[in-house]
């Protein structure tokens, strides 16, 4: 199971970053912040690491993911918390 959920992790960002040549500039942060979400699920789903401070950041990303099509600086607030977030995690280490 975690084989065949790395393998579907690494696909998600070959393909995206073949894509990437040639979307807007606005889908590289989007595709990444996702990949981050992807990972936090991989790891969770897996019993690899799993915590309630980075289920949070991922229901922050899921709820603002697609403010990118609406509201820009909505998106940028919803990375930087997730940045912000994840500073404090690691620096709580």
């Amino acid at each position: 199971m975690l084989r065949d959920d790395i393998l579907e992790y690494l696909s998600f960002l070959i393909s995206c970053a073949g894509n990437l040549r040639s979307e807007p500039s606005t889908y590289g942060p989007a595709r990444l912040i996702d990949a981050a979400r992807r990972m936090i699920e991989l790891v969770n789903k897996n019993e690899l690491l799993v915590d309630p401070e980075l289920d949070a950041i991922a229901k922050d990303i899921d709820e603002g993911f697609f403010s990118l099509m609406t509201d820009i600086d909505e998106f940028n607030a919803m990375l930087d918390k997730a940045a912000i977030d994840m500073a404090q995690i690691v620096k709580n280490e």
